[in-house]
């Protein structure tokens, strides 16, 4: 049984539209939180601080906000160990999903790994990825996406 499912890469382009904004490279499926579609066919996510308005609790407290295209936000990304900056968990919002993160040098790129289901459990999940317990999942998601 695997315990992820859905797999996204996104890239800040070179002359990209915003500081925040991360484009579509590839992903293994469609999942609707994620991948909203303007009418030019693209798809994108924005990568920023926390925004002040957003309360979360003080242990599962978040460096980081991601949020879809539409603005809508989809999840925290909670760094718990600086030694280990590229790895980050959390929940996407109004679901019962957890998310892991796998950030790029200065966060020009990242990975995001959806585990269906699995939201009670994703501070084990992040503890499984810094260990590297989920390297040959993360690795078969990555060969199966769809490059743009």
């Amino acid at each position: 049984m695997s315990l992820l499912d859905i797999y996204y890469q996104f890239e800040k382009l070179e002359n990209g539209k915003s500081k925040t904004r991360r484009e579509l490279v590839s992903y293994s499926e469609i999942y609707d939180r994620i991948h909203y579609k303007n009418k030019k066919n693209e798809t994108w996510i924005y990568l920023s601080e926390k925004p002040q308005h957003i309360k979360a609790n003080e242990r599962r407290n978040f460096e980081l906000s991601i949020s879809n295209g539409k603005g809508e936000h989809i999840s925290g990304v909670i760094i718990p160990d600086p030694e280990k900056a590229g790895f980050g968990y959390g929940d996407v919002n109004g679901t019962l999903d957890a998310i892991l993160f796998v950030l790029g040098d200065d966060n020009r790129t990242i990975e995001i790994f959806i585990s269906k289901g699995k939201k009670n459990t994703s501070q084990n999940l992040y503890f499984l990825l810094c260990d590297g317990e989920l390297d040959s999942e993360m690795q078969s998601l990555r060969e199966k996406a769809k490059v743009l």
